[in-house]
């Protein structure tokens, strides 16, 4: 099947990476937002994988708050989205943008979940955090809780579970597809906590590791200016 066969599959009418960041700013600007006067807050994974789109944002945004943990979870929590917002340009309306992706890797042959690293004769696997939930959830280990030792993990673990509709028997598209929406949903209910002055955007989607290059397939996009909210 390949790459573009795969891609086309599992994630049909994704775009390269840096259209679909153009397009954010392209998207906005009859609102208003440009990079002088709007801050970008970008939620994705710990991987390294993930930079070269920071890398984009921050090309086509400027300066970029970081707000994601493993799986591009956010767990900034109240007091980091505030000192976001707090950050944005003081302009009469302040404004932020915020990019919300999980992410997953597909090889030259097709296959989902494994990409091939600079320095690393094997392939590997995208996201990792992910792949590891996965390997629990095949054995059964349906265990929750906070461990010290690991907390990023568990709080990843205990936020995906219960939204998975046959835990033992899904796959890492429904994993990624949860991410993705728990990564959309935490931003929108902290921003709307603090942005009583700022217009905001969020664009949310699976970020994809290909062989040549990223891909994002977009998902959900809306834009709340006065508090009034439209889908992008």
């Amino acid at each position: 099947m390949g790459f573009q066969g795969s891609l086309s599959r599992s994630y049909p009418g994704a775009v390269p990476a840096m259209v679909y960041v153009q397009r954010s700013i392209e998207a906005l600007a009859a609102e208003g937002f440009a990079p002088e006067n709007t801050l970008a807050g970008v939620a994705v994974c710990r991987d390294e994988l993930t930079r070269p789109f920071v890398a984009m944002v921050r090309e086509v945004w400027g300066e970029a708050f970081e707000l994601g943990s493993l799986g591009g979870l956010v767990f900034a929590g109240k007091a980091g989205i505030a000192a976001m917002l707090a950050h944005t340009p003081v302009r009469r309306r302040r404004r932020a943008v915020f990019f919300g992706l999980s992410h997953v890797g597909i090889d030259v042959d097709g296959e989902v979940g494994r990409v091939h690293r600079d320095g690393h004769p094997e392939a590997s696997y995208a996201c990792g955090a992910l792949v590891g939930l996965l390997g629990r959830l095949e054995r059964g280990e349906l265990r929750t809780g906070l461990d010290p030792a690991n907390i990023e993990f568990s709080l990843l673990r205990d936020r995906v579970l219960p939204r998975l509709r046959h835990p033992a028997h899904t796959d890492l598209l429904e994993l990624t597809e949860v991410a993705r929406g728990l990564i959309a949903a935490e931003l929108d209910i902290r921003v709307r906590e603090d942005a009583i002055e700022v217009d905001w955007a969020l664009f949310s989607g699976v970020l994809i590791h290909g062989p040549e290059g990223d891909w994002v397939a977009p998902g959900s996009a809306w834009l709340e200016v006065g508090g009034a909210r439209r889908a992008l």
